[in-house]
């Protein structure tokens, strides 16, 4: 019989770090309050943000089909390899990413990866789709990855998209997918963060929800939001198919604060900041003819080459019924419709298609 191992032979989660000793699996621990005041976190079991990421623990990445969630993950696979920050958050240590995701093909992943940086390239890998899918239910799929993670030794590894794994949303179903992805993961403190892509309701009502509400918006919400450490999800900005900015929110954290909500705009495989984001126009957006739509900006260049920027905006405020600062940021050349717009001398705006 082993001996008992303490608090700090396991991690927050459980499991049994290594040691010479084989450990038997114990299914319940108990410690005094001295050994829990005593435990000594490992050096590099924080990676991103303030526990936003963590080595054994589970953070959520949710929003709508076709916003970036996939982009994200990528650029928390980037942020890992040179310790930018991610979104914001501040990356404390480096780390290997390896992505398994189910549905992306050689041609998605050869335009995600177009400007990734080829000397990182030896800390990320990524699954095209499985032939067989996310087999986790299969011993020897699960062989194959524990194989993996004990040569790459990721720090993170990515599952993308979590609903490829379920069958449906039932709390059974989610709690056999959470045991099969554990049983495939190293022990100690090799054992890998578990950042999950999962996807959002459909909306149901036109309001759009708010900080923390958002957690129930994740598909499964009643296992997935509850399973995990921490969860951000994204939204769009707006409605319109032109619209690259994308709203990214905290919605729990469970070890540490979440921090404020901010916005980014797609650009390449990776996100930017944006800067002078409306967010009165944001939480109570415009009805009806008043929202800017790429056919009203065409038509202000319609009869005319180019005009000044107040020109301009009199003349959206006029046609849309919109507010004097939607009007300004859709003239922006970092803005919505920032890659039809142009500066000429004087400041004088044209449209180019």
């Amino acid at each position: 019989m082993s001996t008992i191992p303490t608090l700090n032979q396991i991690n927050p989660d459980g499991f049994h770090q290594s040691t010479d000793v084989p450990v038997k699996r114990r299914w319940i621990e108990f410690n005094t309050p001295e050994q829990c005041r005593n435990w000594d976190m490992p050096l590099n079991f924080k990676l991103v943000g303030d526990f936003h990421v963590t080595r054994g623990g589970i953070t959520v990445i949710g929003g709508p089909p076709g916003l970036g969630k996939s982009r994200a993950a990528l650029q928390l696979a980037r942020a890992g390899t040179d310790q930018s920050s991610w979104f914001g958050h501040q990356v404390h240590h480096r780390f290997k990413t390896l992505i398994l995701q189910n549905e992306n093909g050689p041609h998605r992943l050869k335009a995600d990866f177009a400007s990734f940086p080829a000397e990182y390239d030896e800390s990320v890998l990524v699954t095209p789709p499985p032939e067989y899918g996310m087999r986790f239910d299969n011993e020897e799929f699960r062989d194959s990855l524990r194989s993996k993670l004990h040569e790459f030794k990721p720090g993170v590894i990515v599952i993308d998209p979590f609903t490829n794994m379920v069958s449906d949303s039932t709390q059974g179903d989610y709690s056999e997918a959470f045991d099969a992805i554990r049983d495939c993961l190293p022990s100690g403190e090799d054992i890998p963060a578990i950042v999950i892509v999962a996807h959002t309701r459909k909306p149901k009502t036109p309001d759009k929800p708010q900080g923390i509400e958002l957690l129930h918006e994740l598909l499964g919400s009643a296992k997935l939001g509850s399973m995990a450490r921490a969860a951000f999800v994204m939204q769009p900005a707006t409605n319109d198919t032109e619209d690259n900015r994308v709203i990214w929110t905290c919605c729990k954290n469970n070890d540490g604060e979440k921090g404020p909500r901010s916005v980014w705009v797609r650009k390449d495989s990776f996100f930017a900041p944006c800067i002078d984001f409306d967010w009165d126009e944001f939480e109570n957006p415009p009805k009806g003819n008043e929202r800017i739509t790429f056919n009203d900006m065409k038509s202000l260049f319609k009869n005319r080459v180019c005009a000044n920027r107040s020109t301009l905006v009199e003349e959206l405020i006029e046609c849309t019924g919109c507010g004097s600062s939607a009007a300004y940021n859709s003239l922006k050349l970092d803005g919505r419709f920032g890659k039809y717009l142009r500066e000429g001398t004087g400041g004088l705006i044209s449209w180019a298609e």
